[in-house]
């Protein structure tokens, strides 16, 4: 960039903006213009330009309760690109456990996260909005439950989805004996991958299926024997 002749004298070259995808470098450089003489106090490659770096952004998917890398997750991430004008949403991780953008967020900008499909067996984490900073770096406001940022990612942490499944007589105590069929249907399958149908016999307290179940699929309970002195209900 050409710069009119410059009169003798002491000056400062600070960069107020940048393209869209790329990091501000705010530093102040100063440099003074004398007889037959330019004196600087800051060094650029070949004293060509000044380089910025693009932006990067990753997300990362784990298990909640120990930090295992997870896969099988969809997420959905809503905001004004560097490479569009209007506010769009696009897909983002499908399924793997981690992707990175480099120079596709605009500093200044804020984008919304909205887990679509969580990794079978566990619950997806509420929508969070986060900020891509003029300097490269990555923010919220507040706290959000299983999301943190480590560096330049986001990292987000799912618990396992559970489901209860209690036998009890008229009284409301749980009621032992009674046998019972679970299977997904339509061609779902279980978070393990399973097909097949799962059995259970109730007893003296309640059935608790921790990371079981794929979210958006349907299965069928169905109890198979009843308790001794009972009869049988209709499927559930």
């Amino acid at each position: 960039l050409p710069w009119p002749p410059l009169p003798w004298g002491d000056y400062s070259l600070v960069e107020p903006a940048v393209p869209a995808g790329y990091v501000l470098d705010d530093t102040q450089r100063e440099f003074s213009i004398g007889y037959g003489a330019l004196v600087k106090n800051f060094t650029v490659a070949g004293d060509g330009a000044i380089v910025n770096m693009q932006n990067t952004f990753t997300i990362e998917k784990h298990a909640a309760a120990d930090a295992t890398a997870l896969t099988g997750a969809t997420f959905e991430i809503t905001g004004t690109f560097a490479d569009g004008t209007a506010e769009e949403t696009r897909p983002l991780l499908s399924g793997a456990q981690s992707e990175t953008w480099t120079g596709k967020l605009v500093g200044g900008n804020s984008y919304t996260l909205h887990e679509a499909v969580p990794p079978a067996g566990y619950q997806t984490t509420p929508d969070f909005t986060v900020v891509m900073n003029a300097d490269g770096t990555l923010s919220f406001d507040g706290a959000h439950e299983g999301v943190e940022i480590v560096g330049n990612a986001v990292r987000v942490s799912d618990p396992k989805n559970e489901a209860l499944i209690a036998k009890v007589d008229e009284s409301g105590a749980n009621l032992a004996g009674a046998q019972f069929k679970l299977e997904a249907l339509d061609g779902g399958t279980f978070a393990d991958g399973a097909t097949a149908e799962r059995m259970w016999t109730s007893g003296a307290s309640d059935e608790v299926l921790t990371g079981l179940l794929v979210a958006g699929t349907e299965y069928e309970l169905a109890e198979t024997l009843s308790a001794p002195g009972y009869t049988l209900p209709t499927a559930l």
